[in-house]
Parts: structure tokens; sequence; C-alpha cells
């Protein structure tokens, strides 16, 4: 591998997401290190693993069948690509290996004439489309691109960081779910937790159970030591030829602080005052005003029915509202 070919963090949310992810595919067992610091043989490791996972499918009936976690996936994330183009079915288990081989061949060398890559800049070594990469174009839409231009051109490390970027991603109910922070220390944690997870459900018999991106959300964020120190974000995505889509959802950051800084106490009497856990966590990500209205629906059910009212339910929701406008600016 060259030197351009080291992983750098860009500006783009995935391919952060798949940087950190590496450091768990490549087998690096150390918290300590960064996507920066992995080497050419270790990034190499990675693209062996991610590779093997998906030559793994290639002796399947269809995604239904046991391992069948990545081909699965595999329609949302990398819709008509050589692991599951309409033909699938009618080849040999030695044509599918080979298709799926080639097509996750990483080109070694730049292409010619030298094109920077969207990413990071540094020379592309190929052009890439809706097969490759999360939500790329499809090619009724590459109508804007110069005259020559096969997609989005991305250079070896940068493609090898957005094909790791699902196992830094919660991959169920036909989306994928990718939390994302600028606080590299606490996307890191976050992101190795993950991608362990999703290892994990790969090889198991059965799937995980299904879970709301609220739900996922705030539980990472309670998984962590503290509150990242910048918003989260929370990208709920298919690349699927069905259903394109891409909803990014925020958490404040004040209002991150403040759930994650609560006591576990605090946080059930809270739930027990403001409605079941699920309730809450949708209403969190609504911002400090749904917060607040969510307390003032509550407040208006004591006042407005005397058979429920009850003055220490009503002078705890009081106080929550104070503490809510006190702790967030």
């Amino acid at each position: 591998m060259t030197d351009s070919s080291s992983i750098v963090l860009t500006s783009h949310p995935l391919q952060r997401v798949g940087a950190f992810a590496l450091l768990i595919v490549s087998g690096v067992d150390d918290a300590s290190r960064t996507p920066e610091t992995l080497t050419g043989e270790e990034i190499d490791v990675a693209v062996a693993a991610m590779t093997a996972d998906l030559v793994s499918t290639a002796g399947l009936v269809d995604s239904r069948a046991r391992g069948g976690f990545w081909l699965a996936a595999s329609y949302m994330l990398w819709p008509n690509s050589a692991m599951n183009d309409s033909q699938r079915a009618r080849r040999s288990v030695a044509e599918r290996t080979e298709r799926i081989t080639g097509w996750r061949a990483y080109p070694q060398e730049p292409i010619n004439p030298c094109v920077p890559c969207w990413l990071c800049g540094r020379p592309a070594c190929g052009w890439y489309g809706k097969v490759d990469i999360p939500l790329g174009a499809s090619i009724e839409h590459r109508n804007h691109t110069g005259p020559g231009h096969q997609g989005t051109p991305l250079c070896r490390a940068c493609l090898v960081c957005l094909h790791a970027a699902p196992y830094g991603s919660l991959l169920a109910r036909g989306r994928a779910v990718t939390l994302h922070s600028w606080d590299d220390e606490w996307l890191a944690a976050t992101v190795r937790r993950q991608a362990l997870r999703t290892r994990a459900a790969a090889t198991a018999r059965e799937t995980e159970a299904p879970v709301h991106w609220q739900d996922h959300a705030v539980a990472e964020l309670l998984a962590t030591s503290r509150a990242p120190s910048s918003q989260l974000e929370v990208m709920v995505w298919s690349n699927s030829n069905r259903d394109q889509a891409l909803v990014v959802h925020q958490l404040d950051e004040s209002l991150a602080r403040w759930w994650h800084g609560l006591t576990p106490e605090r946080r059930q009497q809270l739930t027990d005052l403001l409605g079941p856990q699920t309730v809450i966590n949708e209403v969190l990500f609504g911002g400090q005003r749904t917060v607040l209205r969510r307390i003032t629906e509550q407040l208006h059910r004591q006042v407005d029915d005397p058979a429920v009212m009850d003055w220490p339910t009503v002078r705890a929701l009081s106080s929550v509202g104070l503490e809510v406008g006190q702790a967030i600016p």
C-alpha cells in the first residue's frame, strides 16, 4: 500500500464512522488507537475480513438462510451489486464467489489522468456509484457529471472506510441507523461497541430484536462514560433502489448532557412522570421546547381532571420544568 492509502478523517459522517469501525474489523483490540494509526497491513486485514464476510454468502440459497445477514443487508446497502443482482439464483457458488471477489478488488494505483478523491483530495483510485457506496446516486442521476466521469471519485482509503461504515451501524428494519458526533473520542467508543455487535449479529443464529432509532440512540448515549461534546446526529438511511432514504435526527448537546448527567434513579422518576421510556426518547430528540411541551401536557392532565390531580405530582412536574429550563440554555 502507498502512503496515500493511509486513513484520514474527512468531513463525511459515514466515512468517519467507517474509519473507526476499521479498528474493530482489522482486529485491533486497543481502544487508544485511532484510525490514522492503522498500518497498511492492518488495513489489508480489514479489507480481507470484509470481503470474506460477503463471499460467505455465495453458497446461500437466499437471504433467509442461516448466515444470510450480509446478503439481506446488501439489498439495502449495495443494490444490484455482485452479491444480489437479478441473475444470482442462476449462478453457481463459484461464479458468485468470483463476482463478489472481483467487485471488492480495491485498485492499488490512482486512475489516470489523476482525479482528486471526493472526500480527502488525494488521488482517486476509481469511480464509484450506488452499487459501491452508501447513498450513491443511481446512473439516471449522473447527468450533472462531466464528460467521461463515471461516478464519484474515491481513493482506496476512503472507499475502504465507506465499505466499513455498515459495521459501525445498526442494521435492522430495512434501515441503517448510524450515530455520529464530531467528538472523536465519543464516536470511537460508540462505533467500537456497535461494530462488535454487528459482527456478532452477522454470525448469530437468530437476528437481533428490532429497536427504534430513538431507543438505540439514547441507549448508546447512556452507555458512554460521558455525553458527546458536540451535537449527536442519528442518520437513518437506506441505499435501496425501492426505498432510498436519508433522514438525519439531532439531539441537542445540552439535552444530551442533561439526560446523561442524571442518576438512574432520577431518570426513572422522570420516566414515571413524563411517560414510557420510548416516549421520553422521542421527546428528547424534539428539543427543549418539546420536552417542556410534554411537561405541560402532563400538568394539564393533572389540572383538568380533579379525579386524577395529585398535588405531589403537580409539584414534581413543575420542578422538572424549572430543572430543564436551568440545565439547557
